[in-house]
């Protein structure tokens, strides 16, 4: 049966973002602010399992208290 697991933190707290994307077998997230603080993130990590959180060399325009959808 499919369960929820803990996995590392990212390398980067995040707080309000609600942007993450699956794609061929890795998790991109991207966006939010550091912390709790006002400093908006323009990091994009990816999780690959068995690699951990890598920072990418992808960049975004920083923003925070937003969502995105992906349509395939």
């Amino acid at each position: 049966m499919p369960s929820w697991v803990m996995v590392e933190p990212m390398n980067y707290t995040r707080g309000y973002h609600y942007s993450s994307a699956v794609l061929g077998g890795s998790i991109f997230t991207f966006g939010g602010v550091k912390g709790e603080g006002d400093t908006i993130l323009d990091v994009v990590e990816r999780y690959k399992e068995g690699c951990g959180w890598v920072t990418t060399d992808l960049r975004s325009i920083g923003r925070r208290c937003y969502c995105s959808a992906i349509v395939l």
